[in-house]
């Protein structure tokens, strides 16, 4: 059996695992939740020992294209999952987050070659392999952040303007959402710097200038401006509520920005 067709399996513990913590939201000492906490460590472990060895028969072959790049998107996913787990518990996301990660596995599998396909040289370096998962698990952490901050926003004016709603109930307090924002952006910070660090480094190696000046990269230092300012009003200045959410909501904005300006562009992001 082929590594692709292998790789159908974690895709399949992941859902599972969705479906079995979903419907046992409500009692959390169930044992199905249980058998999804061992279904998710078995599928995240095997999902992992399959990436390094599509890695080792073609090195840096997970960031060949799109379709490679899936594949290691849903086991970071998994992996931002787990890190954040207390805070996730009882928000009512786990679910939907394995869900996410099972899905985006599959579609990846389905379209992948049974190898790797080779990368050029420029991209078949280590500080690359380092730039790539340290960006994306911040991305995810910012992408939690900013949906936090929305829902924030949308409770916040919902009570300010003494509307009632009937799911309103079912949503979280608005100081769980600020502190959930707040615990998600903490994470992602040094991940998102230690991912520029590392891929301005490559730059260097590979054009001999640490920033370029392409849009792709411009755009990544704003959204690092961004959120270091979040940072400094959060912990400096101890601000919290509002302006940290429209921080973090305007934040993501210019990253998903980020994300979609290769695509119209060239460069060795286009495949992102």
């Amino acid at each position: 059996m082929s590594d692709v067709l292998l790789l159908a399996l974690p895709a399949a513990g992941y859902l599972v695992a969705g479906v079995l913590l979903s419907v046992s939201r409500k009692r959390p000492a169930a044992r199905s939740v249980r058998w999804a906490r061992v279904l998710v460590g078995t599928s995240v472990t095997l999902h992992a020992a399959l990436i390094l060895l599509r890695h080792y028969s073609q090195p840096a072959g997970v960031l060949a294209s799109a379709r490679e790049l899936l594949v290691l998107i849903s086991w970071l996913a998994v992996c931002a999952y787990l890190l954040t787990a207390a805070s996730l518990r009882g928000s009512g996301v786990s679910g939907p987050v394995l869900w996410g990660a099972g899905l985006t596995l599959l579609a990846g599998t389905l379209a992948l070659p049974a190898r790797p396909e080779a990368v050029p040289v420029i991209l078949a370096s280590p500080w690359l392999l380092l730039h790539v998962p340290l960006v994306i698990v911040a991305y995810l952490m910012y992408g939690m952040a900013g949906a936090a901050s929305v829902m924030y926003l949308v409770v916040g004016g919902t009570l300010k303007s003494r509307r009632p709603v009937a799911l309103l109930g079912r949503m979280p307090t608005l100081e769980s959402l600020d502190r959930f924002s707040d615990q998600m952006a903490g994470i992602g910070f040094p991940f998102l710097t230690g991912g520029l660090i590392a891929g301005m480094l490559w730059s260097r190696e590979a054009w001999g200038q640490l920033i370029p000046g392409s849009p792709k990269q411009v755009i990544a230092l704003a959204s690092w401006v961004i959120y270091a300012v979040h940072l400094y009003a959060s912990v400096a200045k101890r601000e919290r509520g509002r302006l940290c959410a429209w921080l973090l909501v305007g934040g993501y904005v210019v990253v998903i920005a980020g994300l979609l300006v290769p695509t119209v562009s060239d460069g060795p992001h286009r495949f992102v």
